[in-house]
């Protein structure tokens, strides 16, 4: 899946209350401020509207 999403603040903040958090395990040691976790969002979500 590729592409370009849009979402508003207030819906994304609902959004990642109930997902699921992601872990980069080669990053747990990281100190270059790269991020040792992300959210798992679903694009699928009708709040989330693809542009591109």
């Amino acid at each position: 899946m590729y592409g370009v999403w849009k979402v508003s603040f207030k819906d994304l903040d609902e959004i990642i209350k109930n997902a699921l958090l992601h872990d980069y395990i080669e990053r747990i040691n990281d100190d270059q401020g790269n991020a040792k976790e992300s959210y798992l969002i679903d694009l699928k979500d009708d709040r989330i509207e693809q542009v591109i």
